[in-house]
């Protein structure tokens, strides 16, 4: 923010703090000194408005921003949230997680281990799920799971009914 401002008005804004920190009493917390500068230098404060507002703006859009990209990037799978949507494997390639299958899961999980938390519980979680569907179908991806708990189907269901 500071090199937004140009060097006369910073050197303004330097000289206003340094004055108000030297009169300042013992232990005055921040924004009470900062409170201070803007009573006693309204015309510092006008000069400052325009950048200082239009930073806050963009700093805030910019959170924005980040947080819409980090929900794109995330599943959406109920109850998988935490994971990417593309996950990283130990060759350090990267996949879509629909399209992972059993075994790339397991490299998933050996990867985030360390990490703890909600997000190795919920790999762990996918894990045991397709590994309920992988024993009928080896290979099965995410994704096709997914496919198939949408449409209320279980494991084996499938092949119950073709041997029927």
């Amino acid at each position: 923010m500071q090199n937004k401002l140009g060097p006369g008005l910073r050197t303004e804004v330097q000289r206003a703090i340094r004055s108000a920190m030297s009169e300042a009493r013992e232990g005055a917390l921040p924004l009470e000194i900062a409170e201070r500068i803007y009573d006693a230098e309204p015309l510092l404060v006008e000069r400052l408005k325009r950048p200082c507002v239009s930073y806050f703006f963009a700093a805030t859009i910019s959170r924005a921003t980040q947080r819409i990209r980090k929900s794109q990037t995330q599943m959406s799978l109920p109850g998988f949230e935490r994971i990417p949507a593309r996950i990283t494997l130990k060759d350090r390639s990267r996949i879509p997680l629909l399209e992972a299958n059993l075994k790339e899961l397991r490299e998933y999980d050996d990867i985030t281990w360390g990490r703890g938390g909600a997000l190795h519980k919920q790999v762990r979680q996918l894990i045991d799920d397709v590994l309920v569907w992988d024993r009928v179908e080896p290979g099965i991806t995410v994704g096709q799971v997914a496919a198939r708990r949408a449409r209320g189907e279980t494991p084996g269901a499938k092949s119950r009914a073709a041997g029927a």
